[in-house]
């Protein structure tokens, strides 16, 4: 999975949040939503893309804690 932004770029992020306001509510570790530190997929904008997680403490594919934003690039 491969996407651009001002979050996460691919790698090992660890941390509450990405850039400034971006990947608000906790973080991602792979394709789920845990909360916590990122691990994985990049973040772009206020949501999550890559995860398809926004929020807290989502775990899943596709979970939305608050609202869906942001672009999505790639496959996944």
């Amino acid at each position: 999975m491969f996407n651009v932004g001002f979050g996460n770029q691919g790698g090992l992020n660890l941390g509450h949040a990405n850039v400034g306001g971006f990947n608000l509510g906790g973080g991602n570790v792979g394709d789920h939503n845990v909360g916590g530190a990122n691990v994985g997929d990049a973040n772009v904008g206020v949501g999550n893309v890559g995860g398809h997680n926004v929020g807290g403490g989502n775990v899943g594919d596709l979970n939305v804690g608050a609202a869906m934003w942001g672009m999505r690039t790639g496959v996944g």
